[in-house]
């Protein structure tokens, strides 16, 4: 197990990952098309989250990935923060 300052030199890294690109696609139901969305704010603030059950419509698809293939590594959460979503084309 790390230490707290790894944890949270680790918890800095990934917040200025998902701040310098805070957009991300998903799947639509035509398989050929993906929405994406921008996040948007002055305040960034992120802090670990402890996640205690986790469950994906996505994920639970076993033909795409077959139990034991993926795990959930972290989680980060955004609280109090005044956010706009813009649309990615």
């Amino acid at each position: 197990m790390g230490s707290f300052g790894d944890f949270v030199a680790s918890t800095s890294k990934a917040s200025n990952f998902f701040r310098s690109g805070a957009a991300g696609f998903s799947p639509t139901r035509r398989s050929a098309r993906l929405d994406g969305l921008e996040l948007r704010t002055t305040t960034w603030r992120i802090q670990a989250a402890d996640i205690r059950h986790v469950r994906s419509s996505f994920f639970d698809d076993r033909v795409a990935f077959p139990a034991g293939s993926i795990r959930l590594d972290s989680a980060l959460a955004m609280r109090d923060v005044t956010v706009e979503w813009h649309s990615v084309g």
